[in-house]
């Protein structure tokens, strides 16, 4: 059976920001707070038969983390769902909408990073992507390792990540902690275990 992949970004973004101390510059009644923005180029992920969206077909929503003051965090879930593809018009295929993928699918993460921003002066290095929890669908899931979603069920990958080790190093108020991870979604036995 021919393979066929697909890749999703799949990414949990949330800064955590408090009131920080007054500096030199500011006075002692001000407060400061780093705020940012983001965002993902809009468009379906499209394979072969295959193509991955949210549960309503658009695009799939970034997520969010939930850190505590020690470092670790939970996140809130991020729906992708597999769909049949239809012809473009121009000799490619195109994610259909109305039509989800009907049979059983290999969900697979790899490349998992954790990425911490610093508001200055502390430890970049204060976690180990290695400790990251996923889940699929509620169930724990290692990287690397396929996620089979059955044949006849919906073709939905809800998807969790989570830290909860100690973390190696500091973290301060204004840090924004970032995780990464790309998404297979192919027809069970032929998504790729890197």
């Amino acid at each position: 059976m021919k393979k066929q992949v697909l890749t999703a970004a799949v990414a949990a973004v949330m800064g955590f920001t408090f009131a920080m101390p007054a500096t030199a510059n500011v006075s002692s009644d001000s407060a400061q707070a780093n705020i940012y923005w983001s965002g993902q180029i809009p468009g379906a992920i499209v394979g072969n038969g295959i193509a991955l969206g949210s549960p309503t077909g658009g695009d799939i929503s970034s997520g969010n983390l939930e850190p505590k003051t020690d470092g670790t965090f939970v996140s809130d879930i991020i729906n992708v769902r597999a769909f049949a593809t239809k012809d473009d018009g121009n000799g490619g295929e195109e994610l259909d909408p109305d039509t989800w993928y009907t049979g059983a699918i290999d969900w697979t993460l790899t490349n998992a990073q954790v990425n911490l921003t610093t508001s200055g002066g502390n430890s970049t290095d204060a976690y180990n992507s290695d400790n990251l929890e996923f889940k699929i669908n509620g169930s724990p899931v290692e990287e690397g390792t396929p996620y089979t979603t059955a044949d006849g069920d919906a073709p939905d990958a809800n998807i969790t990540v989570g830290y909860t080790d100690p973390i190696t190093g500091e973290v301060f108020p204004n840090d924004t902690v970032r995780v990464d991870v790309t998404l297979f979604a192919g027809p069970a036995g032929g998504a790729p275990t890197p």
